[in-house]
């Protein structure tokens, strides 16, 4: 038997990751507007193993969108225009096997949904306003670790993530929803 802490999943977890991924959001209100693309995934999960094989603790997500040709009411607008989404909540990761690295699990956060036009020409020609609310979002993933170390170790994640947000303003409600997906390198002290 594999003793505690050494090679196994167990106890105080720490995630860091970085990588890439894309997505869209979509906001909604006097005008109608999209912004997707590319762009930076960062991601940070901290918490304990209560359970063999379970951790759960708290997130915190970002994931960045850059669009070359931002898309009022269906039409392309050749202005750019990028956006963010912040996610912040309580987690769980499950390990099937903790003596191995393959993992799931889930989140259910506060969302936070910014966009932002890479010039003036959105809003002088289109009516578009930068956009900044809050909501609800989620993320489910799928990863694998590989021991590097006692306690590290190191590998790969898929994230899949949703969310809805809105905003009352001098126009109205505006509203935006979205997902984004991300493959990120991730660091795991657990």
């Amino acid at each position: 038997m594999q003793r505690a802490g050494y090679h196994v999943h167990d106890g105080f977890y720490l995630r860091l990751s970085a990588g890439v991924g894309g997505g869209h959001t979509s906001v909604s209100g006097s005008q109608n507007f999209g912004v997707g693309g590319a762009g930076l995934a960062l991601n940070l999960w901290a918490g304990g193993t209560p359970w063999r094989g379970t951790a759960i603790g708290g997130l915190l997500s970002y994931q960045g969108l850059n669009e070359g040709d931002t898309v009022v009411e269906g039409k392309g607008t050749g202005a750019g225009a990028n956006g963010h989404v912040v996610l912040v909540g309580p987690f769980i990761d499950v390990f099937p096997d903790p003596l191995r690295g393959l993992h799931f699990g889930g989140s259910a956060a506060l969302a936070f949904v910014g966009t932002q036009a890479d010039s003036h020409l959105l809003e002088d020609n289109y009516a578009v306003k930068d956009y900044s609310g809050g909501g609800l979002g989620g993320s489910i993933w799928l990863g694998y670790m590989g021991f590097v170390g006692p306690e590290y170790s190191m590998g790969g994640i898929l994230q899949l993530s949703g969310y809805a947000s809105n905003k009352k303003d001098d126009d109205g409600d505006r509203k935006a929803n979205g997902y984004s997906v991300s493959l990120s390198f991730s660091a795991l002290y657990h």
